[in-house]
């Protein structure tokens, strides 16, 4: 995040705990989240509210935040994304080879 979008951040941050917002409060929150998007440290901010009531809310809570919800997500879609149709190449070479009847072993 840009220090322009960590200060409209920290502003919707103060507006429930009425927190005081400098510029170098600004300047700290924006070192520890400077590769986090506005939109997810948003995210990350109203779930924080929601899971975490009462807890003074620090930078390192939206990054665990984060954290859970691409847990979630690759639970559900799994970790690799699938491959777009004709790319499947080893599933479909896989498929292709036919059965084969081994004979038995004989002892």
């Amino acid at each position: 995040m840009n220090h322009m979008e960590t200060e409209a951040l920290l502003i919707q941050v103060a507006a429930i705990d009425s927190r005081t917002v400098s510029d170098l409060t600004v300047a700290a929150w924006q070192a520890v989240l400077a590769d986090m998007s506005y939109a997810d440290a948003e995210q990350a901010h109203i779930a924080h509210r929601r899971n975490n009531p009462g807890i003074y809310l620090e930078p390192g809570h939206l990054i665990q935040q984060k954290c859970i919800a691409r847990q979630r997500h690759q639970e559900i879609h799994g970790v690799h994304p699938a491959p777009p149709a004709g790319k499947r190449w080893a599933v479909d070479v896989i498929e292709s080879v036919p059965d084969t009847d081994l004979p038995e072993l004989r002892a």
